[in-house]
């Protein structure tokens, strides 16, 4: 995982996934924390469209009601809210991701951030993955070494 400002003092976030049992290895995300919609075609997920922003933990319902994304509270549950996460600008404390297959039909909100898990504490991905009026909700814990 690299993170960076660009000369326009945009924020970029690249992360290099391996997965296995994935024929192609995995997967490299690269965000701009700019929410300008994008296009791409990933290895794994196929073309895709999506946009990333940085918020506030008081943004994340009003963001998530603008994409039309029904959670029942999950993207927004159980975040660590301490001064040590709001390193963002202007004090965000999240990542805001919103991704849509343009060939599939799915779409994937997630909402990066820090969570307390059996005492550790971890960066966390709360995701809901919707297509067809159905959705799964699940969370990505990752090891954080700073």
């Amino acid at each position: 995982m690299k993170q960076y400002t660009d000369a326009n003092g945009v924020v970029h976030i690249e992360i290099d996934q391996e997965a296995s049992g994935v024929p192609s290895g995995g997967t490299h995300e690269h965000r701009t924390l700019d929410f300008q919609e994008r296009e791409l075609t990933d290895r794994v997920f196929g073309k895709i469209k999506g946009q990333t922003k940085f918020i506030g933990a008081d943004e994340i319902a009003s963001v998530i009601a603008e994409k039309g994304v029904s959670d029942g509270g999950h993207l927004s549950s159980d975040w660590i809210e301490s001064d040590a996460e709001k390193t963002g600008p202007n004090g965000a404390s999240h990542v805001f991701n919103h991704v849509a297959s343009v060939e599939e039909g799915w779409t994937a909100t997630q909402v990066w951030g820090f969570q307390n898990v059996g005492g550790e504490r971890r960066y966390v991905r709360n995701v809901v993955v919707a297509k067809n009026g159905e959705s799964q909700k699940f969370k990505m814990i990752y090891d954080f070494v700073q």
